[in-house]
């Protein structure tokens, strides 16, 4: 299965690419009013943030989880990749924010890693029942933030 940013939940994203566009029009705005090295630096700038931002959508436009029989691959915003076989799952669960956001994840406390799963994902329910499938405890658990997940998953680790 593969689950995939929904573009639909998330339409937010676009605020990065317009950013980037509203920072180089200042730039070149600040070249033509101010004076031309003052904006030739802020479009320096403007340019090399621009870039990362635009790199960041593309890249989080791209992020996805699939799993099969073997286990979950997760590709992130950043582009790393990362890979948890089944017999390796320790913990699996739901994670339901302040602002009811619920989220998957799925940890693997051998090499401690922690995969995280944002609602803005396609298939989620489905995935769900593929966590519920390969754990043997599946977790409901809750905080403030996303930020929460690791500590609010700590009481339940062996170590």
């Amino acid at each position: 299965m593969l689950c995939e940013f929904n573009f639909r939940a998330a339409p937010r994203i676009v605020l990065l690419p317009v950013a980037a566009i509203v920072l180089t029009a200042g730039s070149i705005v600040v070249i033509v009013l101010v004076h031309i090295v003052a904006g030739i630096i802020a479009l320096a700038v403007a340019g090399w943030l621009s870039y990362h931002l635009v790199r960041f959508t593309v890249r989080h436009l791209g992020s996805h989880m699939r799993t099969s029989d073997e286990g979950l691959v997760s590709v992130t915003s950043f582009g790393s990749e990362s890979r948890i076989a089944w017999e390796r799952l320790t913990h699996a669960g739901c994670y339901v924010t302040g602002k009811s956001e619920r989220y998957l994840f799925a940890y693997n406390e051998q090499d401690d890693e922690l995969i995280t799963i944002p609602p803005y994902y396609t298939y989620l329910d489905e995935l769900e029942s593929e966590f519920r499938d390969h754990t043997g405890t599946f977790l409901v658990l809750s905080g403030a933030d996303p930020d929460g997940l690791a500590d609010s998953l700590r009481p339940y680790l062996d170590g």
